[in-house]
């Protein structure tokens, strides 16, 4: 697997941003209807909302931001030992962060400010600065100079290091429904982009032109994630919301030819998906499912796994305590990592078995 392909990093939009994501909403509200269409919201109690962030460069290399104290935690040993680090270090508080490797990284904090590390994070540069910063999510970089940031309203890219950035698109760009929710980069020309409002936005010069694709002809549609393990094979997940805070059905959709063209495949259980991960033919879908008792609603964390490119899915055990797994990353069949809202577990069996690494929660809770 090409080194672009085997670096994975992910991120969520925590609490702490929902009211600069309010804010946006206003502000967005009184722009023509041309400019900018609602995503579909399914309602999530905020309390339960992740308190925490991921990036994986590989087997042993994680790093995680922490949403109630923004600082960042890192390890090189598969989560054996965590180094901590102050948000101080980027002089604000981390918002997402990508390594290289085990020492070279980059991070944004919350004013929108990059900074670069080559001391594996122990110390950190600020470079640069982006403008109309409102929130990130997630920061790639493929080598030590060709780099992009989603940002929550935009892209950005670098092709210097991170010293300069340039915006490539954006929900005021023309025939853009929605706002940036995953991304992949092939290599530093070709982007794969899912996007709310049923949209998935494609570039293969860099960023200069884009092409917007609809997957499925439906109302209240939101793709949610993009993985592909080649430049030509690859998986789109979301949701469609039937009846709003009450029923949606998962949706997933494969390309064989980079992207041109995708077709839907069955996903016969009943959840939520937010992340897609494969390697090779075989996947892993994570996400939640709604429980309903009577008058009360709640959310479970959902792990599947597929080992024929996704025709057929097995749900997988993690531990309890998990109203919802956001995100899932494997770097090789067999070391894999899936982020909940306070716990981050990692295996290095395929998938047998999984142990928890890093968790926010009080340990009485952790068994």
């Amino acid at each position: 697997m090409p080194g672009t392909l085997a670096r994975v990093a992910f991120a969520i939009a925590p609490s702490r941003q929902l009211l600069r994501i309010l804010a946006i909403a206003i502000v967005l509200a009184l722009l023509p209807s041309c400019l900018w269409r609602e995503p579909v919201v399914d309602y999530v109690n905020p309390a339960l909302m992740p308190q925490l962030r991921l990036s994986v460069t590989g087997p042993q290399i994680a790093a995680a931001v922490l949403e109630r104290t923004r600082e960042l935690k890192l390890t090189t040993d598969g989560g054996q030992t965590w180094q901590t680090i102050p948000p101080a270090a980027v002089a604000d508080a981390f918002e997402c962060i990508t390594m290289l490797d085990g020492r070279r990284g980059w991070a944004l904090n919350h004013q929108g400010q990059v900074f670069s590390t080559d001391s594996g994070g122990t110390t950190w540069t600020r470079i640069s600065e982006l403008h109309e910063f409102t929130c990130s999510n997630q920061i790639e970089f493929l080598n030590d100079k060709e780099g992009w940031i989603r940002e929550c309203l935009s892209l950005w890219r670098t092709r210097d290091g991170g010293v300069t950035w340039q915006k490539m698109l954006s929900t005021s760009s023309p025939g853009v429904a929605g706002q940036p929710t995953g991304m992949f980069a092939i290599d530093a020309n070709t982007v794969i982009v899912s996007g709310s409002g049923g949209q998935v936005y494609r570039t293969k010069d860099g960023g200069e032109n884009w092409k917007i694709h609809a997957l499925f002809d439906g109302k209240n549609v939101d793709y949610d994630d993009v993985w592909f393990v080649d430049p030509q094979h690859g998986w789109i997940a979301g949701k469609q919301v039937l009846v709003a805070g009450e029923s949606s059905r998962p949706l997933l959709f494969e390309t064989i030819d980079g992207g041109e063209s995708w077709k839907q495949i069955s996903v016969d259980h009943d959840m939520l998906p937010s992340s897609i991960c494969f390697v090779g033919d075989e996947g892993w879908l994570a996400g939640s499912q709604r429980i309903v008792n009577g008058d009360s609603i709640r959310l479970e964390g959902m792990l599947l796994h597929t080992t024929d490119g996704g025709n057929s899915w097995k749900r997988v055990q993690l531990g309890p305590n998990e109203p919802f797994l956001t995100d899932v990353r494997f770097t090789d069949k067999e070391h894999g990592w899936v982020l909940g809202r306070e716990t981050v577990f990692r295996t290095e069996d395929s998938g047998k078995t999984w142990k928890r690494v890093l968790s926010l929660l009080p340990p009485k809770e952790q068994n």
